[in-house]
C-alpha cells in the first residue's frame, strides 16, 4: 500500500469506527430510523449494508423523484461513474466506473462496465441509449466483479431491475409529461391478475422532443427525441417450490444527434468558411452543412426465468436470455465548417445487427448449519453481429465497402462461497472463483484507400499483401477485396478473497482482493489487415480494497466508505494508426494504477427530512510514457500519452435534499439536487487529447402525490433539470490539432454539450 493510499485510509470516515466504536451508537433513541436497502448484487437477496462491495442503490420512488429515466441520467448521481455517448450515436452509451470504461465502441472489443437487465448481460453498448419503461431499482457496483460477473466487469457492473407483476390486485397507472422543447411522454402500465399465484403486466411508453439546438439548414434539428417502448411481463408461482418469470421488451428510438460544433477557430488562411460563426459556448441555432438524419434503432429482447426452492438452504435459478438490436445511424462530424467550399468531416453511415443468447444456471444456498453462504453456477454467452460502414469525405465515398463481422463465444465456472465461522462468529470470510473461456471470430472487408489506389498511391508490396489481391492495386483500383479474419481463444481465472468483520450490530468492516479480466480482441477499424488479424491481448484488473459500512445514531445515520488501490495490465489503449482519426488499434499498456475513495452518506435529520451526500476521488497513473506502433508501411508510429486515464475525474459529488410532509389532500415531496465533477481528459493519446471542464448541475423537483380521486390515486409533479443552465461539454475532440496549430484551416477542437436547462410537469394516476 503506497503513501497516497495510507493518506487516504487515515483522513477517510473509515477511522470511525476506530475511534468511536460502540460509542457512535448510543445516541438517544428518537423513533426515526432508515429504512433497509435490499440490494442483489451478489446473486442473493441481501440488505445494502451487509455486502462488501461499494454499491449506489436508486429505488423507485428515488428514479422518480430525481427525473432518471435513462442510463445517461444515472452519470451525475453516481461519484466514480462517468457516462457519455460515443462518436455522437444517441443511442449508444459509454460506461466508465472508476476510470474504467470502454472509449472505443466496437463489435469486436467487449465493454468494461456490464450491464445487466433483470440478470441478462447486455452484451454490446450499441443500442443501450434507450428509455426504460418501468424500473423497480438500479444497482451500481463500483469496482471489479470478475468472480460473479464474469469478464465484462472490470469497472464494474450495473443492475436494471423491472418491476414484476403482482398478482394480488388489478393495477393500472398512466402518467403524461409535458416540459420545454415541446417534451411529450406518455408512461402506461396495465397489471391483470389472472389467479392468485400468477399475473401479466403491459407497459408502454411513447416520447417526443423537439431539438435541444435549431438548424436552420437542411434536416432534423440536433438532439431530437423519437422514442418508443413496450413491454410485457407475466409472472407464475407454478407450485410451492417452482416459480416462472418471463418478459419481452422492445425499443424504438429514432433520436438525432446531438451537435458537434468548432469553438476557438483560427482561420489566417481564409480557407474556411462556416455556416455558423464557432462560439465559445453553446449555441442555440446553427446552420448544417449537409442534412441531419435521425437514427433508426430498434432493441428487443427476451427473459425466462425460472426458480426452483428446492429446500429451506437451497435455490436453483435459470436464467435465458436473447436480445438483438438493428441499428441505422448517420454520423455527420463537424457540420458547420467547409473548408475550399466543401466540408473536409466525413459524413458516415453505420448499419449494425447484433443478436445474443445466453444461459446461466445458479445455486443458491447454505451448507454446514447455515456456516457456509454460496452461489455457484455455470454461464454460457453467444453473439454474432455485422455492421456495414460508409463513409464520404471531400474525393466522395471513401469507404465503399466496410464490413465487419464477429461471433464471439464464452463459457464460465463460477462459484463464491462465505464462512462464518460459530466460534467467531463476527468474522466472515469469502472465497469466489471463476474460470472463463472465450472464443472470439471476426472477420473484415476494408476498402478504406480505394481512392487513394486509384491515384497510384498502392506500391508493388501493397498488392502482394492477400488483403490486397487483385484489388485496389494500380491498373485494377475498382477490383474486388479479399478479407481478413481474426480467430482467437482466450482462458482466465478470476480469485477473489475477502475478509469482512462485524465491529458492533450496526458496523462492518471489510478487506478485500478481487481480479477482472477482459478478454482480448481486434479492430474493427484497423488500418492494417495485419493488425487485425493479430489482435490485442487480454486486459487484467488486481483491486485491493478497504471498506467500513455502517449505521449510527440509531440507524439515522448510514456511512459508506471505500479506499482502493488498482493494477492494470494490458490496458486496451486506442490508439490512431492511419490517415484518419478513425483508423485505429488497440495497443495493451501494462502497470497502470488506479487509486481511489468513495463516500455515501444517508442522513435522516428529521421526520420528513432526508440529507444524501456522496463523493468519489480518482487518482490514476498509465504505465508509459509514449506507445510504439508498427504501422503497415513498415515505420514505427511513436504516440506520446497522457499521463491520465480519460473519462476519470479526479473528483465528484452529489448532494440531495428531501423533505416529505402531509398536506391537506396528500403528501408533499421536495427534492433538490445538486452533482459535481472535475473536468478529465478524453484521450491517452497526446496527439488528439482535449479536456472537459469541471460542471455542476442542480435539480429539483416538488411532488403532489396521494391525492385521493376516482378510485385511485393522483401525483402532480413540477420538475427542472440543470437549473442553472450550466454550459458543459460531454464530447471534446481534437483531430488533426497538431498538423494545424491553432485550426489554422478550421480544423480546430469541436465540441458536443450537454443538455441546457429543461424543466416540465407530469401528471401520473395510479389504481
Amino acid at each position: 500500500m503506497n503513501s497516497l493510499m495510507r493518506s487516504l485510509l487515515l483522513r477517510s470516515p473509515l477511522t470511525i469506527p476506530i475511534f468511536f466504536g460502540p460509542a457512535a451508537v448510543l445516541a438517544q433513541s428518537s423513533g426515526l430510523a432508515l429504512e433497509e436497502v435490499i440490494v442483489t448484487a451478489q446473486k442473493r437477496e441481501q440488505t445494502l449494508q451487509d455486502v462488501p462491495i461499494s454499491v449506489s442503490a436508486f429505488s423507485n420512488e428515488m428514479l422518480q423523484t430525481m427525473g432518471i429515466d435513462e442510463l445517461e441520467d444515472l452519470g451525475a448521481n453516481v461519484p466514480n461513474l462517468f457516462l457519455n455517448s460515443f462518436n455522437n450515436d444517441p443511442t449508444t452509451v459509454r460506461l466508465f466506473i472508476r476510470g474504467i470504461g470502454q472509449n472505443d465502441v466496437q463489435l469486436t472489443q467487449d465493454p468494461s462496465v456490464a450491464l445487466y437487465i433483470d440478470g441478462v448481460y447486455v452484451g454490446t453498448s450499441v443500442g443501450s441509449g434507450m428509455e426504460t419503461v418501468e424500473l423497480e431499482r438500479i444497482e451500481v457496483l463500483r469496482g471489479p466483479q470478475g468472480s460473479l460477473y464474469g469478464r465484462n466487469a472490470t469497472g464494474g457492473a450495473i443492475n436494471l431491475i423491472s418491476q414484476r407483476p403482482n398478482p394480488e390486485a388489478l393495477g393500472f397507472k398512466q402518467s403524461f409529461t409535458a416540459g420545454n422543447f415541446g417534451l411529450l411522454k406518455s408512461r402506461t402500465s396495465l397489471n391483470i391478475p389472472i389467479s392468485d399465484k400468477a399475473a401479466v403486466k403491459i407497459a408502454f411508453l411513447a416520447s417526443d422532443r423537439d431539438g435541444l439546438t435549431k438548424n436552420d439548414g437542411a434536416g432534423d434539428d440536433w438532439s431530437e427525441e423519437d422514442r418508443s417502448a413496450w413491454r410485457l411481463d407475466f409472472s407464475a408461482e407454478l407450485s410451492d417450490e417452482l416459480s416462472l418469470d418471463y418478459a419481452y421488451d422492445s425499443t424504438k428510438n429514432q433520436d438525432s444527434s446531438r451537435l458537434e460544433f468548432i469553438h476557438d477557430a483560427v482561420n489566417p488562411f481564409g480557407l474556411a468558411t462556416f455556416t455558423t460563426e464557432p462560439s465559445k459556448g453553446r449555441p442555440d441555432r446553427a446552420v448544417a452543412a449537409r442534412g441531419v438524419e435521425a437514427a433508426d434503432v430498434e432493441v428487443s429482447g427476451h427473459n425466462l426465468t425460472l426458480t426452483w426452492d428446492a429446500s429451506d438452504s437451497l435455490t436453483v435459478k435459470s436464467i435465458t436470455g436473447y436480445r438483438e438490436v438493428d441499428s441505422l445511424l448517420e454520423h455527420d462530424g463537424t457540420p458547420t465548417v467547409n473548408i475550399l467550399g466543401v466540408n473536409p468531416a466525413s459524413l458516415s453511415t453505420r448499419d449494425t445487427e447484433f443478436e445474443q443468447f445466453s444461459q446461466e444456471i445458479q445455486i443458491i444456498g447454505e451448507l454446514w448449519n447455515d456456516q457456509i453462504e454460496y452461489v455457484a453456477g455455470i454461464y454460457y454467452y453467444e453473439d454474432e453481429a455485422n455492421q456495414q460502414a460508409d463513409s464520404w469525405s471531400v474525393l466522395g465515398l471513401r469507404d465503399p465497402n466496410d464490413i465487419t463481422t464477429s461471433e464471439n463465444e464464452s463459457l464460465a465456472l463460477f462459484g463464491q462461497f462465505t464462512y462464518t465461522p460459530d466460534a467467531i462468529q463476527d468474522w466472515h470470510f469469502t472465497v469466489g472463483l471463476r474460470f472463463s473461456k472465450d472464443k472470439r471470430e471476426a472477420f473484415r472487408i476494408n476498402e478504406n484507400s480505394v481512392t487513394f489506389a486509384a491515384l497510384g498511391g498502392f506500391t508493388q508490396s501493397n498488392c502482394e499483401d492477400p488483403y490486397f489481391q487483385g484489388a485496389a492495386c494500380p491498373g485494377d483500383p475498382l477490383g474486388a477485396v479479399v478479407g481478413t479474419s481474426y480467430d482467437e481463444s482466450f482462458e482466465n481465472f478470476n480469485p477473489s478473497f475477502t475478509v469482512a468483520y462485524d465491529w458492533t450490530q450496526n458496523i462492518n468492516v471489510y478487506g478485500k482482493v478481487v481480479t477482472g479480466y477482459k478478454s482480448g480482441g481486434t479492430s474493427q477499424r484497423s488500418a492494417n489487415p495485419e493488425s487485425f488479424g493479430e489482435g490485442f491481448d487480454e486486459e487484467d484488473v488486481v483491486s485491493y480494497e478497504l471498506g467500513m459500512k455502517g449505521r449510527f445514531w440509531d440507524s439515522r445515520l448510514a456511512l459508506n466508505v471505500a479506499v482502493f488501490h488498482m493494477d492494470i495490465d494490458g490496458f486496451q489503449a486506442s490508439v490512431q494508426t492511419g490517415g484518419t482519426a478513425g483508423d485505429r488499434d488497440f495497443t495493451p499498456v501494462d502497470d497502470n494504477v488506479i487509486e481511489g475513495f468513495e463516500a455515501d452518506l444517508t442522513l435522516l435529520l428529521a421526520q420528513d427530512l432526508e440529507l444524501r451526500l456522496g463523493y468519489g476521488y480518482l487518482d490514476t497513473e498509465m504505465g508509459v510514457d509514449s506507445i510504439e506502433t508498427l504501422l503497415s508501411t513498415g515505420q514505427v508510429q511513436i504516440t506520446e500519452v497522457v499521463q491520465e486515464i480519460a473519462y476519470a475525474p479526479k473528483n465528484s459529488y452529489t448532494a440531495a435534499l428531501d423533505y416529505r410532509t402531509s398536506v391537506g389532500v396528500g403528501n408533499l415531496a421536495l427534492h433538490l439536487g445538486y452533482s459535481y465533477q472535475d473536468g478529465a481528459v478524453t484521450s491517452l493519446n497526446e496527439f488528439d487529447n482535449l479536456s472537459l471542464d469541471d460542471r455542476g448541475l442542480l435539480d429539483a423537483n416538488i411532488t403532489l402525490s396521494d391525492i385521493a380521486i376516482a378510485g385511485g390515486n393522483l401525483r402532480l409533479s413540477v420538475w427542472g433539470r440543470n437549473l442553472a443552465d450550466e454550459e458543459y461539454l460531454i464530447v471534446n475532440t481534437g483531430s488533426l490539432r497538431e498538423l494545424f496549430p491553432g485550426g489554422a484551416l478550421g480544423l480546430s477542437p469541436w465540441s458536443t454539450w450537454g443538455d441546457p436547462r429543461t424543466y416540465g410537469a407530469t401528471v401520473e394516476w395510479v389504481y
